[in-house]
């Protein structure tokens, strides 16, 4: 079964061009929310509150997630996508122990429990889970020339959370157009560019993988 799904906005479909730039390791799915493993699934039709996942998921167990644009994939299809927890989705990253505790998180998508073209609730079984930490050792460095704040991107200036290890720094404007970028701090003072996510008007693209300075 192939699921797409529609712009809230427009009620319209969209392409997305998932190439991997140089330097990065992979593309993922962003802004997907994980449901609490002991809640019922929730139905699309109600707007009852519903409890968000606190716990990172682990390989080999079976999650129900909600996918919105751009989802777009058949059953079957292996992805990656953003794990956080209910706190950081809603309010960001305050500390860095909440950094810490998200992941890219690879996945087998199975079934669709619901859908109504704007917004599903799929079953997926996790393959993988990689810590925004380990995202620094699990590929080998990409080294560039640029400062990370200006890698594939316009210089990320303005800065989001300076909470050692973790850095997240951004370049917006007006909402429009943007980078977030997600750089980790080794304990030999190496920064390692590790996530990158664009936005331009409706188009969205987060990038994973370990991209240094050249030194």
């Amino acid at each position: 079964m192939e699921l797409r799904l529609k712009c809230k906005a427009c009620k319209d479909y969209h392409d997305f061009d998932r190439r991997i730039p140089e330097g990065y390791a992979g593309w993922c799915y962003d802004n997907m929310e994980w449901l609490d493993p002991a809640e019922p699934l929730p139905s699309l039709t109600q707007d009852e509150y519903w409890q968000r996942s606190e716990t990172r998921p682990q390989i080999g167990e079976t999650w129900k997630l909600c996918v919105t644009r751009p989802f777009h994939e058949q059953t079957g299809n292996t992805f990656y996508v953003v794990y956080e927890s209910a706190y950081q989705f809603f309010n960001g990253y305050e500390k860095a122990e909440e950094v810490d505790s998200s992941a890219i998180v690879q996945c087998r998508f199975e079934r669709v429990f619901e859908t109504d073209e704007i917004t599903a609730w799929i079953e997926v079984t996790i393959l993988d889970v990689i810590p925004f930490r380990e995202l620094a050792s699990r590929f080998p460095a990409y080294e560039t020339c640029e400062p990370l704040g200006s890698f594939y991107s316009e210089p990320c200036r303005d800065t989001d959370l300076n909470a050692p290890p973790w850095k997240l720094i951004y370049f917006s404007t007006a909402g429009e157009y943007g980078s977030y970028k997600t750089i980790f701090t080794d304990e030999n003072g190496v920064k390692h560019l590790v996530l990158h996510s664009t936005f331009c008007g409706w188009s969205e693209n987060t990038y994973f993988g370990n991209i240094i300075q050249k030194s």
